[in-house]
């Protein structure tokens, strides 16, 4: 993601939605490297209302289009709702979509006539043959979907290409190393035209060990030729590029104090006296509200692996509905999470809800998408996300001649 700053158009109706609209623009504004841009936050301006918004959503990098069951003001002289105005207009924008269920609440004060119902309905019916819809049930779980569909657009989500750790730019490899051990690395076609090499951790070991890097080794074993890349000294080596598009949880030793680290920070921690490894961790992003004094949740969950951790003295336990049991696989041999132990679930449907039920004192909770713990990630009223760490080795060594013998390389 090059843009450090991409702009996120919010479009939908005010009243109805307040709340919502509220948890959305809060979510954005927390996911580094994202900003709101929202009809609130328009400053005094000479021309129209509908001009204002058409030009700030002509600027920005998606839209985000929340639709419940009112259909809204119309411009002067306009049959069409600012909302539906701002979706015709953003055909060739990247658009994400999501609906008030069937059980949305709306207050009678609030709701519109017969006639501006059925037209937000067919509105609905449109976007929804034009674009895959997600629906919300409470404005924490809006929050959460936009952040998860914002993620997955811009490329920071869970599969192997663009959640790749390691990068490997070179004509020939046949094998890789790290830590001494070999791993195995999917190869591409880049924007070069040449092969591209991707270690993409979520294939490897569930070993939260595996995130802290040592060494890469990377081996052309027909021409006898390999390059070694060192992180012990806590730098990084020549021929690495490091890349985060959000800033991270960093502890440089065990037992010191951790604090966040900015964008592009490469998190390096001491694993003997005077030796240093890397630590590379996948996006991820927590889920639960005020991790630091953490209290029970209700939530709603998508499809996929999720791992619930804690710090602190006390435990916090997953509880599914009865009626909801078959569409939750447990994975660990345990339901509550303590600071020894995690607990790591399946959710095999869409939308099922669970509680996470806390017992004694905690210092922080994390439920997280993923089959293993990563990094601290502290969040306040809004989810909070980390964006994937990405190493790119340029390995020039490996365009000499084939069959020449080049002694190993320590970069």
């Amino acid at each position: 993601m090059d843009n450090p700053n991409i702009k996120v158009f919010v479009s939908s109706t005010g009243r109805d939605l307040w709340d919502y609209r509220n948890a959305a623009g809060e979510a954005i504004n927390r996911l580094e490297g994202f900003q709101a841009v929202m009809m609130e936050d328009f400053s005094a301006h000479s021309a129209p209302p509908v001009d204002v918004c058409l030009k700030k959503l002509e600027s920005s990098d998606i839209v985000v289009f929340i639709l419940g069951f009112n259909y809204g003001s119309s411009p002067s002289g306009s049959s069409c709702s600012y909302t539906e105005l701002e979706y015709n207009s953003s055909a060739k924008k990247r658009r994400l979509a999501y609906f008030a269920g069937d059980d949305f609440l709306l207050s009678p004060k609030l709701r519109e006539s017969d006639e501006l119902y059925k037209r937000q309905l067919l509105f609905r019916e449109n976007v929804k043959k034009d674009l895959c819809i997600d629906f919300f049930s409470s404005p924490h779980d809006l929050a959460a979907k936009i952040v998860a569909g914002l993620l997955n657009v811009f490329k920071m989500d869970y599969d192997d290409k663009s959640n790749s750790i390691v990068n490997i730019y070179s004509k020939n490899v046949s094998g890789v190393k790290i830590n001494g051990q070999n791993v195995e690395f999917k190869s591409f076609d880049n924007f070069r035209g040449e092969q591209e090499w991707r270690y993409p951790l979520k294939n490897h070991d569930a070993s939260n060990k595996l995130l802290l890097v040592e060494t890469i080794e990377v081996i052309d074993h027909e021409a006898c030729i390999g390059v070694c890349f060192d992180f012990t000294h806590n730098r990084l080596p020549r021929g690495v590029r490091f890349n985060r598009a959000s800033a991270a949880y960093h502890v440089p030793r065990h037992g010191s104090k951790g604090s966040n680290v900015g964008i592009n920070v490469p998190r390096f921690e001491e694993i003997s006296p005077g030796k240093t490894a890397l630590r590379l961790e996948p996006a991820r992003v927590n889920v639960l509200r005020h991790s630091n004094e953490p209290k029970n949740q209700a939530l709603t969950l998508t499809k996929g692996e999720y791992t619930l951790w804690v710090l602190g003295g006390g435990s916090a336990a997953l509880t599914i509905p009865d009626n909801n049991k078959h569409a939750v696989e447990l994975i660990s041999s345990v339901k509550k999470a303590t600071e020894s132990r995690f607990v790591s679930f399946n959710i095999r449907e869409d939308r099922i809800p669970i509680t996470i039920s806390v017992d004694g004192i905690l210092n922080h909770f994390q439920l997280e998408k993923g089959c293993y713990p990563t990094s601290k990630l502290q969040t306040d009223e809004s989810m909070v996300a980390r964006a994937s760490d990405v190493l790119s080795l340029e390995c020039g060594i490996f365009s000499v001649k084939r069959h020449s013998v080049i002694p190993w390389h320590s970069l």
